[in-house]
């Protein structure tokens, strides 16, 4: 458990390594704290969420940077993988309870739970969590087929805070070409508010179409790696260069 005055940091510094898990470079996600200026302490905007958490290692570093006082949920389908049609990581329950107990702040705040996220509702969410509001980042790195990024997407357009944030794992890989094809699927469809403002080698961040603008400069203005400009489905977004990150 810890306990200190950036638990997010500590874990960085202390338990990032230790798991298992391919978010990308730790420079990519060590900048994701920039975020704390725009979200401040806001008691409309909740913790984390992620589907595909795998052992908890972006899960966790999620968790920590909202600072560990609200109540985040990991969704994976851990032993349950008679349903990952994809092969897409094969989650534990144990390890990645255990290694929320030891490096998430306040580990009480955090709910695993055994989903299918294809066929979850965002009503089953609220039911987990009493005093349930949206979340503030909510992370996709669970099946990758088209069908998957397309619900998952629209799952988390339901359960995601106006102000927030959410995050999109292997986009353009090589060896996931549906997350790809799934995230172009929903966006020229203009069935979600939320639209992309950045990315990186690895992932890509939307947000409200209406703070898209606001987003993208300040993510500029707070960026000190490589960038550049880009257009992805009608939408003027930023591209930083952490390096490889596959």
């Amino acid at each position: 458990m810890m306990n200190l005055d950036d638990p997010f940091q500590s874990f960085l510094d202390k338990g990032y390594d230790t798991i298992e898990g391919w978010p990308g470079k730790k420079d990519s996600v060590s900048f994701l704290k920039v975020f704390r200026e725009l979200f401040g302490v806001r008691p409309d905007m909740g913790g984390a969420c992620e589907v595909g958490v795998h052992h908890g290692k972006y899960f966790i570093a999620l968790h920590n940077l909202l600072g560990g006082d609200k109540l985040s949920i990991g969704l994976d389908l851990f032993e349950r993988q008679e349903r990952n049609v994809d092969a897409s990581g094969r989650g534990s329950w144990e390890i990645c309870l255990a290694n929320v107990e030891k490096y998430a702040r306040n580990p009480s705040l955090v709910k695993l739970l055994r989903h299918d996220s294809i066929t979850l509702k965002p009503s089953q969410i609220r039911d987990q969590a009493p005093g349930y509001v949206p979340f503030s980042i909510v992370s996709l790195d669970g099946g990758h087929t088209p069908l998957h990024i397309v619900r998952d997407f629209l799952f988390a357009s339901d359960i995601t805070s106006e102000e927030g944030i959410i995050a999109v794992d292997d986009i353009f890989h090589p060896d996931w070409p549906g997350v790809t094809e799934g995230l172009y699927s929903v966006l020229n469809q203009k069935v979600s508010p939320f639209v992309p403002f950045f990315m990186t080698r690895k992932k890509i961040f939307c947000c409200s179409a209406s703070v898209q603008h606001k987003y993208k400069e300040f993510v500029g203005d707070k960026a000190t790696v490589k960038k550049r400009e880009v257009k992805f489905c009608g939408w003027d977004l930023l591209s930083l260069n952490f390096g490889g990150e596959y």
